[in-house]
């Protein structure tokens, strides 16, 4: 059904995705019109070092902008695009260098 849910979530899912674009169009249609939608996925710019080729199941990076854009093109208003530091002692470690 479409517009059934108020709010979807998906972590580390996208960036796996021959075709990510069918993940967000799917979610904007099933949210309800002030749904909100959470999509988190590793940053190309952070981990440009290697953890997105180490595995070899991630095929789609993303970074701020081509995420913010990606969802626009789905269909989503009001999108806002941050970093989040899942493990911030590594990012401190990683940044210090």
């Amino acid at each position: 059904e479409d517009e059934i849910f108020n709010f979807s979530f998906s972590k580390s899912v996208i960036e796996h995705l021959h075709n990510p674009m069918q993940m967000l169009k799917e979610n904007y249609r099933i949210l309800k019109t002030d749904g909100i939608s959470i999509v988190m996925t590793p940053s190309w710019i952070h981990n440009n070092w290697g953890p997105f080729y180490i595995d070899f199941t991630h095929v789609t990076p993303f970074t701020k902008p081509s995420l913010r854009d990606a969802m626009i093109m789905a269909g989503f208003k009001d999108v806002v695009v941050s970093h989040f530091y899942q493990l911030p002692f590594l990012i401190i470690h990683f940044l210090s260098k």
